[in-house]
């Protein structure tokens, strides 16, 4: 009975590299995922400087910034360009 328990292996390290690996993997990806793209922030403003002087010509106003949808808060958009007045 003693040589069959030899031959159960309770660990096995090539799982644990799997594991390992895919935690790290999952870590990076989500910290990546929530950095904003500067390609779509720079096409959101570029976007909003032509939408706003047509639909609105009389107003004043300045983009500040561009809002990221992180948590897709908002179904209508993912990113969404910021004005003050």
């Amino acid at each position: 009975m003693a040589k069959s328990l030899e031959h159960i292996h309770f660990f096995n390290w090539g799982n644990c590299d799997i594991t390992i690996f895919g935690t790290v993997f999952s870590i990076f990806y989500f910290r990546e995922s929530l950095t904003p793209d500067e390609k779509e922030e720079a096409k959101v403003i570029s976007q909003a400087e032509q939408y706003l002087p047509e639909k609105y010509p009389t107003m004043e106003y300045e983009i500040s910034g561009v809002e990221y949808d992180i948590d897709s808060q908002h179904d209508n958009f993912d990113y969404a360009a910021m004005k003050t007045y």
